[in-house]
């Protein structure tokens, strides 16, 4: 299996330093190495940075630059993207990728962190590795923008689509999707699709 993984920084791309969290581009290395000590061979990543930044800093401009980012990298030669990204703007970029990347053939992924890799709390490694399992699922749609994360409140990693899913809630970054209704969620490494007339049985440009 062949990813493109996108890097641009937030909270599952920092550390906690004394004076705050803040961006650390070793963090994002330390992602791609447990899993390959995890799950040797699985993978094939190609990792590009085309912006590194805490979330909150987003500005149009940034996801005109992702856009054009992940083109150039010729996506469609890979079974699917993965975007690490921050919360605090999370539901805007996946928005935007969502209009500027729905003509791709291939999954596009957005995914986070509630803490910093190194701290017990955070949900990061999960998230991601849901992330490549939705990929690898022969159910889960092999084309349109999502974003999947574990809610503290739940535990459940809820998979959202790019354009229904709303701003995390204060305090604990928790997310859900427009009328409370995710596209679906991972359950051990499976996607199962939510029986709902708000979701589309298939996934069309």
């Amino acid at each position: 299996m062949k990813i493109l993984a996108v890097l641009t920084g937030g909270t599952i791309g920092s550390t906690q330093w004394p004076a705050g969290v803040d961006i650390d581009p070793a963090k994002a290395s330390k992602l791609f190495a447990r899993f390959m000590e995890d799950y040797p061979g699985k993978v094939d990543f190609t990792v590009i940075q085309p912006l590194y930044a805490l979330s909150e800093t987003r500005v149009p401009n940034d996801w005109t630059r992702l856009t054009h980012a992940i083109l150039a990298a010729e996506p469609e030669q890979y079974d699917g993207v993965i975007v690490t990204h921050g919360t605090d703007t999370l539901s805007y970029t996946a928005a935007a990728l969502s209009y500027t990347l729905c003509h791709l053939g291939v999954p596009v992924v957005l995914t986070a962190a509630s803490h910093p890799l190194d701290d017990r709390r955070s949900n990061g490694y999960r998230n991601f590795c849901n992330a490549i399992w939705f990929m690898k699922d022969a159910t889960a749609p092999k084309r349109g923008v999502y974003v999947i994360f574990e809610n503290a409140a739940t535990h459940r990693a809820l998979v959202h689509l790019g354009t229904r899913i709303q701003e995390a809630t204060a305090f604990n970054d928790d997310f859900d999707s427009v009328a409370n209704q995710p596209f679906g969620e991972m359950v051990d490494g499976h996607f199962t699709r939510f029986d709902s007339p708000l979701n589309p049985l298939k996934i069309d440009l």
